[in-house]
């Protein structure tokens, strides 16, 4: 594969922001309102990236804990993408440095 992607699975959000912080790696989010993707700072470093639910978005703690907030830019009409497409654009900008 071109890249690994573990998975933090079973933690509380307090342990997950704990052990983020434990190994320096920045927690990104996903938000309606965030900055375009397009423009993240990729530098080749490693995040965690948090996707929220549709309705609820991410919740209050890890927004605070966030060093990024990032969104996909949509057309005039579509609400909103699904978190799987979303998670495709978004990791496949961040493995391949480019636009999706």
């Amino acid at each position: 594969t071109s890249f690994r992607l573990p998975v933090a699975d079973g933690l509380s959000l307090d342990e997950f922001i704990e052990l983020t912080a434990e190994h320096a790696l920045p927690i990104w989010i996903t938000a309606a309102d965030g900055g375009s993707y397009r423009n993240l700072n990729r530098a080749g470093q490693a995040c965690a990236l948090v996707l929220g639910e549709e309705g609820g978005g991410v919740p209050s703690s890890l927004r605070a804990a966030a060093a990024q907030s990032v969104g996909i830019p949509l057309l005039r009409g579509i609400e909103s993408l699904n978190v799987a497409t979303a998670a495709a654009v978004l990791v496949a900008a961040l493995v391949g440095g480019g636009d999706v």
